[in-house]
């Protein structure tokens, strides 16, 4: 509780939060997601699958339970990669990330 435990079990949450359950590589951030006042938890998230020919994707998770669940929170970003979330001065989010690629 209060991020100080873990669950019982390993929850495996790559098809809801990705849309996938395959990926070939996941990673978050640097550095971190975000908590909206509201409570929502907001991370950015960086994917490859054989549903994306390979290449980079960038997407916002989103989960309204303390991470127990996720689920996708925008639609991906083709060739994102190391990206952040950041709340804009009106109230929207932002997802920005680098081009991605193997170089």
């Amino acid at each position: 509780a209060d991020g100080r435990e873990w669950p019982s079990a390993p929850v495996d949450i790559t098809l809801p939060a990705l849309g996938t359950s395959k990926p070939t590589w996941v990673a978050t951030g640097p550095p971190g997601g975000i908590v909206l006042p509201g409570g929502r938890i907001v991370v950015e998230a960086n994917w490859r699958s054989a549903e994306t020919g390979g290449a980079d994707v960038a997407s916002a998770l989103t989960s309204d339970d303390g991470g127990l669940s996720w689920s996708h929170g925008a639609d991906p970003v083709p060739n994102g990669n190391e990206g952040q979330v950041a709340a804009a001065p009106n109230g929207s989010l932002v997802l920005n990330a680098r081009e991605g690629g193997d170089s």
